[in-house]
C-alpha cells in the first residue's frame, strides 16, 4: 500500500479499536470478492481471566503427553449471560457463549451512546473485541471435553492452515480473540471476525488477517431467507427429505423459476423448444404398471405432443455400478421399448428418481445407463456429443449427491440440527441475529461428496439450467437465477443472503450473469470460464480420453458468449500466448494416452492453476502466435482433437536446471552457441538468502534426472502496477522432438525475475562478474523508476486516479521520444535497457519461429 494510501486510512481509523477496511483481493481471479481487512489497536475486553474458565492442563511427567480437563468455573455475578439468548440444536460452550454475550452488551451500549448529543458524549470504554480463548490448549479442551460445536469447527479450520506449525510446543503462546466493527445500524448484517494472536509480541498497525468469520443476519431485515414461504402448509423441516415439506419446497422452486418469478428467470426458461433426446423414460406408465418403458420420441411424436418436458438424473456409477447397474444394450433395446424392465430391478436411486418427476408432474426422465446403448461405441459418442443439449434442454437436473453409487438413492435420513442456524437474541434491544459461518464453511461439506469429484457430474451441473441437489443433509437448489435468485435450501428455503463463495467456490456459473457482464468487457467471462476449467481439472473420469468431450458442451456454451473469439482444445484464440502459462497443482500421471496438444492443459489429466487475466499486472507478449492448426476427432471443432500445432515466433533459449537432492532449490545455467562452439553460462541458484526467489519452475511431469537439459521461449513480460519495479519474464519450457529442428512439446514453466530476466536476455562476449550484472540491473531500475515517476506525475496533473493509471502510462513513457506507445513484442523485453544497450559485448537476443505440438 502506498504511503498515500496509508495516511488516508490512519485518517479514518480509531486508533483504539478493531475497524475494517474493503481491500480487493483479486490479484488472479476476477470472480473474488472483497476481503476485510483489520485494523488493532489495543487489547480485546476479557471476560473472565484464565483461573475462571475451567479449562486446566499440563504434562504428564511419565509420558510427556498434556492433559486437558474442564472443571466447575466461578459462577459470579459478572458472569452471568444477562444480554443474550441463544438458540440453537448444537452445544455452545462458555466461551462461545460469553462472545455472544459480550457482543450484545457492546452493540446496546453503542447505540445508547450514538443517541446522545455530540457534545456531550465522553470516551466510549467498551473495546469492539473479546479474548475467545486465552491459548489453544482451551479452544481444544471446549472442543474436544464439552464438544462445542462452533469450537470443533474453529479448530478444525486453525489446523488446516496451520498443519504442524501449531502445536505443544507453542500452544500457550496464542490466543483466539473475535473482533467487529464499530459502528453499525441495527438493520445490517454484522461480521463477527476470529483472528489468532501471540500477546506478547507488540500490536501492529495491520492486524494479521482473520481465519474464520461469522455473519450476523439481522432477523427483521432477513427472515424471508430463513423462511419457509407462506404458501407452503408445513413450516416444519422434518428428518427425512422425502417429507411432504420437502417435496413442497421442491415444488415452490421449480413453480418460482418456471413462472419468472420477479423476472430473475429468463435465462432459466431458454430452450431449443424444438429439441428432444433420441430415448427418454415414460414415467407415467412406470407409475401406472410398475415397469420402466423405453420411447423414442422419434418413433412416437404423438406421445410428445403436448408435454415434451424431461428431467435428467446426475449419479455415480462407481464400482458397484459398473458391474450391477441395469444397462441398455442393443440386445435388449426392442424389449425395453416394448414392455420395459421391472421398477424391482432398479437400484435405489433411479427409483426415488421417478418418485421425484412424479412430485415435479414430468413425465419424462433421461437416465444415461437406460437411455444410451452400453455397448455401442458410435450410439455412445453420438449421445455423448449431444449431452450438453439434453442435460441444457431439460425441465431440471436432479442430483444424486449422497452415496458412491446408485444403491444410496436420494432420499437420507438426517440431523436437522445440521441445517439449523444458530441464533442469538438481544434481551435489552429484543434484536434477533442469524447466525451463519462464511459462506464457503457453511456447505463445504458439498466438496466431500462422491458426485462433487466427478467431472461428468460437474459438466451436468454446469450445462442444466436448474439442479434439485439431494444431499446426506438437505436438499439444495441451484438454476441460472439472477440478483440472488440462483440458490436456496432447506436451510435458507427463501434464498441464500450473500453471493460468493458457495461450496467452496465451486460455482454454478451463471450465463445470464456474464451476458449482463459483456458491456464492460469480457474479463469475467474469460475468468469464469479459468475458473470452471480448473475446478473441472480436479474432478476424476474413468476413462481420462473423455475430458475434451465433458468440455465440449461447455465451450459451445461460452462460444456464444464470444462470438468473435476461437475455441481452441481448452483455450481461446485471443487468450494467447498468455494462456500457454498454465501450470500443474502435481505431477501428471505417466503413460498418458493422447488426450490432447501437449501445449493444452487439457493434455495432462490432473489439477492445474490457468493463466488468468490480472487487474494487478501488466502483461505484455513478447511471443506471437503465427498460426494454430489442430485435427478434430469427430468433425466437431469443439471435441476431442487427434493433433495440434503452434507456431511460434519468440526468443528461444536453451537452458540446463540442474536438482539439488532433498531441496527445492535448483541452479540455472544457459547454453549459447559461439560459431561452432556450445558455451555454458552459470545464471544463479534459483533462490537467493537475501532476495529470495530469483527464478521459479513448474514441471508438468516428475523429473527422474539430477540435470534437465530443455529450451525455454519467452512468453510474457510483466510489469507490476505500481511504483515497484519489479518485472518477470513468463517462458514456457520445451523438450525438442528428436535430436534437431524446430518441433517441440511442452514440459512445465519457468518464471525469471529481474535480475535473472536480464541475464538470459542478451547473448554475451565477455565473461561478467555478478558486480558488473548488478551494475546494469541498478541502471535498469532507475531508468524504469523514473519512467514510471513521470507517468504518475502525468497521470495526476490529468486529474485521473494514480494507481489505476499509472502503469498505463509507465509502459507508454519510452525511454526515448519517439513514441508514447507501449512496447510490444520481443522489443519489450528492452524497454528499460537504454543505458546499457551500448554496450559493445551485449546482444540482443532475436525471434525465432518454433513449433509446439
Amino acid at each position: 500500500m502506498s504511503e498515500e494510501m496509508m495516511n488516508e486510512v490512519e485518517a479514518t481509523v480509531a486508533y483504539d479499536d478493531y475497524d475494517t477496511f474493503f481491500s480487493s483481493n483479486t490479484s488472479e481471479s476476477y470472480r473474488d470478492e472483497q476481503e476485510d481487512l483489520l485494523f488493532v489497536r489495543r487489547a480485546p475486553h476479557q471476560v473472565r481471566p484464565p483461573a475462571d474458565t475451567g479449562v486446566d492442563y499440563g504434562r504428564n511427567e511419565a509420558d510427556q503427553k498434556y492433559h486437558l480437563s474442564l472443571n466447575n468455573p466461578p459462577k459470579r455475578p459478572e458472569y452471568n449471560w444477562n444480554s443474550v439468548q441463544l438458540e440453537n440444536a448444537r452445544h455452545i460452550c462458555q466461551a462461545c457463549r460469553d462472545v455472544f454475550n459480550y457482543y450484545c452488551r457492546y452493540v446496546e451500549t453503542r447505540l445508547e451512546y450514538g443517541k446522545k448529543p455530540e457534545k456531550d458524549r465522553p470516551r466510549f470504554e467498551l473495546s469492539n473485541s473479546v479474548v475467545h480463548h486465552f491459548n489453544i490448549f482451551s479452544l481444544l479442551a471446549w472442543a474436544n471435553i464439552a464438544e462445542c460445536y462452533l469450537c470443533q469447527l474453529l479448530l478444525n479450520i486453525l489446523e488446516q492452515i496451520y498443519g504442524e506449525r501449531l502445536n505443544t510446543t507453542n500452544y500457550e503462546l496464542f490466543r483466539t480473540e473475535v473482533c467487529w466493527k464499530q459502528n453499525r445500524e441495527l438493520e445490517e448484517k454484522d461480521v463477527l471476525y476470529f483472528v489468532i494472536s501471540n500477546p506478547s509480541h507488540k500490536r501492529g498497525f495491520w492486524n494479521f488477517s482473520h481465519y474464520f468469520y461469522l455473519t450476523l443476519w439481522p432477523t427483521p431485515v432477513f427472515s424471508s431467507h430463513f423462511t419457509i414461504p407462506a404458501r407452503i402448509e408445513s413450516r416444519k423441516i422434518f428428518p427425512s427429505t422425502r417429507s411432504p415439506t420437502s417435496r413442497a419446497l421442491a415444488v415452490s422452486w421449480l413453480s418460482q423459476c418456471k413462472t419468472n418469478e420477479g423476472g430473475n428467470h429468463e435465462e432459466c426458461n431458454k430452450r431449443d423448444g424444438g429439441y428432444l433426446p433420441t430415448r427418454l423414460l415414460d414415467v407415467k406408465y412406470a407409475q401406472k404398471t410398475a415397469r420402466l418403458r423405453l420411447v423414442c420420441p422419434a418413433l412416437e411424436p404423438a406421445s410428445f405432443a403436448e408435454d415434451g418436458e424431461w428431467m435428467t438424473l446426475s449419479h455415480c456409477w462407481g464400482a458397484w455400478g459398473a458391474k450391477n447397474n441395469p444397462i441398455l444394450t442393443k440386445g435388449n433395446l426392442k424389449k425395453r421399448q416394448k414392455t420395459g424392465l421391472s421398477l424391482e430391478k432398479l437400484p435405489k436411486t433411479f427409483q426415488d428418481a421417478l418418485e421425484i418427476a412424479g412430485w415435479l408432474n414430468i413425465d419424462w426422465l433421461w437416465i444415461d445407463c437406460l437411455c444410451i446403448i452400453q455397448n455401442s461405441k458410435d450410439d455412445w459418442l453420438r449421445e455423448a456429443m449431444m449431452m450438453s443439449q439434453i442435460y441444457q434442454n431439460a425441465a431440471i437436473n436432479v442430483s444424486a449427491d449422497s452415496g458412491m453409487d446408485s444403491r444410496a438413492g436420494c432420499f437420507v435420513q438426517r440431523n436437522l440440527a445440521e441445517i439449523t442456524p444458530l441464533e442469538i437474541h438481544s434481551l435489552q434491544l429484543s434484536q434477533s441475529w442469524k447466525v451463519l459461518p462464511n459462506s464457503y464453511v457453511l456447505f463445504d461439506w458439498m466438496t466431500t461428496t462422491p458426485s462433487f469429484s466427478r467431472a461428468w457430474i460437474h459438466r451436468e451441473r454446469q450445462l442444466a439450467r436448474r439442479v434439485l441437489h439431494f444431499t446426506d443433509k438437505e436438499m439444495i437448489w441451484e438454476c441460472c437465477g439472477i440478483e440472488g435468485t440462483s440458490f436456496a435450501s432447506e436451510m435458507l428455503p427463501g434464498g441464500a443472503p450473500f453471493k460468493h463463495g458457495l461450496f467452496n467456490w465451486d460455482h454454478k456459473y451463471q450465463i445470464g450473469r456474464l451476458q449482463q457482464g459483456l458491456t464492460m468487457g469480457t474479463e469475467e467471462t474469460y475468468a469464469t470460464w479459468n475458473d470452471i476449467c480448473e475446478h473441472l481439472s480436479e474432478k476424476s473420469l474413468t476413462q481420462p480420453v473423455d475430458m475434451p468431450i465433458v468440455l465440449s458442451g461447455l465451450a459451445k456454451d461460452f462460444a456464444h458468449l464470444l462470438p468473435a473469439d476461437e475455441y481452441i482444445a481448452g483455450l481461446w484464440r485471443s487468450t494467447l500466448p498468455q494462456s500457454l502459462l498454465w501450470h500443474t497443482k502435481r505431477f501428471k500421471p505417466g503413460n498418458l494416452k493422447y488426450i490432447a496438444p501437449s501445449w493444452s492443459w487439457l493434455s495432462t489429466n490432473c489439477a492445474v492453476t490457468l493463466a488468468n487475466r490480472s487487474d494487478v499486472m501488466k502483461k505484455n507478449s513478447v511471443a506471437k502466435i503465427l498460426s494454430i492448426s489442430t485435427e478434430p476427432e469427430y468433425q466437431d471443432p469443439f471435441g476431442p482433437v487427434k493433433s495440434g500445432v503452434l507456431e511460434v515466433e519468440g526468443i528461444l533459449r536453451r537452458i540446463r536446471v540442474f536438482f539439488k537432492e532433498r531441496s527445492n532449490v535448483f541452479d540455472l545455467s544457459l547454453l549459447d552457441h559461439e560459431g561452432s562452439t556450445e558455451r555454458t553460462r552459470a545464471i544463479g541458484p534459483s533462490w537467493d538468502k537475501h532476495w529470495g526467489d530469483r527464478c521459479t519452475l513448474e514441471l508438468d511431469a516428475r523429473s527422474r534426472d539430477p540435470v534437465l537439459d530443455c529450451f525455454a521461449v519467452f512468453i510474457t513480460i510483466h510489469q507490476w502496477k505500481d511504483i515497484e519495479s519489479c518485472r518477470e519474464i513468463a517462458c514456457l519450457l520445451l523438450q525438442r522432438c528428436g535430436k534437431k529442428g524446430s518441433k517441440f512439446t511442452r514440459i512445465g514453466t519457468l518464471v525469471l525475475y529481474d535480475f535473472y530476466g536480464l541475464k538470459m536476455r542478451y547473448r554475451i562476449y565477455e565473461d561478467l562478474n555478478e558486480v558488473a550484472w548488478e551494475a546494469m540491473q541498478k541502471c535498469i531500475k532507475f531508468t524504469q523508476d523514473a519512467t514510471i515517476e513521470a507517468g504518475k506525475k502525468r497521470s495526476q496533473e490529468k486529474g485521473r486516479d494514480q494507481r489505476e493509471t499509472a502503469a498505463e502510462d509507465a509502459t507508454s513513457e519510452m525511454t526515448s521520444d519517439t513514441s508514447r506507445q507501449p512496447l510490444q513484442g520481443v522489443d519489450a523485453l528492452y524497454q528499460f535497457d537504454g543505458e546499457i544497450s551500448h554496450i559493445n559485448y551485449l546482444q540482443r537476443l532475436e525471434p525465432q519461429m518454433i513449433s509446439i505440438v
